[in-house]
Formats: C-alpha cells, sequence, structure tokens
C-alpha cells in the first residue's frame, strides 16, 4: 500500500486524493486501458506474474534485461530495452511524475508500445516441430494429389451435368392396376355417400378423384 501511495496517488496540499490525470482528459480506449491496468497493477509484468505462481519478490528477474526485479517502476524508469521510447515520448524520471505529467496520451502511448516490444522480444524465435504423423500424413496427401493428375475447370454448366449423372434416378410412377373387388368396395362407399347425401359428384368424378 505504502509503494502505491508513494508512485500512484497524487494528494492535494489539503489532504485529498485528486483524481488520476488520465481520467481527466480524453484517451483513446487503448491507451486508457494501458495506462489503468499499470495503475491497478493488471498486467503481465513479472511482479504480478511471479505473485500468483508463488514466487518470492526478489526472484521476479525482468525477463527483458535481467538485472533487476521487474516492478511497475522498473518496467517504466529504467529497464534498458525501452531507453529510445523513453526519449521518443518524453518519459519523466519518476514513476509519480509519470502518473501526474501533463500529457498522458505520451504516457499511454509508451506503455502501449513497449508491451508489445516486449511480448515480441519474449515470444520463441524457433520454428516449431512437426511430429513424425503429421509427416506420414503430408506424404499420403501428396501422394494422392500426384495421382489424381492435375486439376481441370469446369463450367457451371458441365458441372450441373455431372452432378446429374451421379444422382439416383427415379423410376416413373405407374398407376396401380385396380382388380374388380377394388372397384366394388369403392362403389359400395359411393353409394352409401349417395344415399345419405353426402356427396353429389358423378360416379366417374368420384372414382378418377379416389385413384
Amino acid at each position: 500500500m505504502l509503494y502505491y501511495r508513494e508512485h500512484f496517488l497524487h494528494i492535494s496540499d489539503e489532504g485529498f486524493i485528486e483524481i488520476p490525470r488520465y481520467m481527466q482528459t480524453y484517451l483513446p480506449h487503448q491507451l486508457r486501458v494501458c495506462i489503468g491496468q499499470l495503475r491497478v497493477s493488471s498486467h503481465q509484468l513479472e511482479i504480478e506474474r511471479g505473485r500468483s505462481k508463488g514466487v518470492p519478490r526478489e526472484e521476479r528477474w525482468c525477463p527483458v534485461c535481467k538485472t533487476e526485479v521487474e516492478s511497475e517502476e522498473h518496467f517504466v524508469i529504467r529497464c534498458p530495452a525501452y531507453v529510445d521510447l523513453r526519449a521518443q515520448f518524453q518519459i519523466e524520471e519518476s514513476l509519480q511524475l509519470c502518473m501526474t505529467m501533463g500529457d498522458q496520451q505520451l504516457l499511454g502511448l509508451f506503455l502501449a508500445i513497449a508491451y508489445e516490444r516486449r511480448d515480441r522480444s519474449l515470444q520463441p524465435t524457433h520454428q516449431p516441430r512437426v511430429s513424425t504423423q503429421q509427416t506420414i500424413t503430408q506424404f499420403f496427401q501428396r501422394a494422392e494429389l500426384h495421382q489424381r493428375g492435375p486439376s481441370i475447370g469446369l463450367t457451371v454448366h458441365q458441372a450441373t451435368a455431372q452432378r446429374a449423372r451421379c444422382r439416383p434416378r427415379m423410376g416413373r410412377y405407374h398407376r396401380p392396376q385396380l382388380y374388380q373387388e377394388d372397384i366394388s368396395r369403392i362403389r359400395r362407399a359411393y353409394d352409401h355417400m349417395m344415399e345419405h347425401r353426402c356427396t353429389t359428384t358423378p360416379w366417374v368424378v368420384f372414382l378418377e378423384e379416389t385413384l
């Protein structure tokens, strides 16, 4: 708490905590997030990563310069990997002055570019190793492509005709042949409906509709 009070809080002469300078000026969202994360220790510096892993504070070395603990003050003020950025963005000589400097956009730009440089320097430079299974799969894929031969282009009409040839064909519909007993059964149903006046359709039309 004492570290936060000394470096991030600005107390007025009356003893009140003043609003942070970066919240009083207009900043793009990315720059505002960079400054806010630094103030509340919501970043990926080793001072916080080591805390979550149980590493003692004195062993949370800076992975870039490996000279001292990578705290917020070291990252912004002392790390030699960002000397040119400090000169470019006019970074002050103390963390408290940086938090209260007039142009907070310069501080946000410095943090954004420094974070990006840090991440880029920590990325592995070697190529990922290809497993034996991937090598075998790629070999057979190349062999299969070689057996197929070069690809030829098809027009839309040719592709449609090719799909039609591959599509299973349906046989023509044939009306089932009716036997005499089927016609007699339909006739009895028709007579019953006529008797009860359920239909006025002629017999021939009724038979065709039934079929």
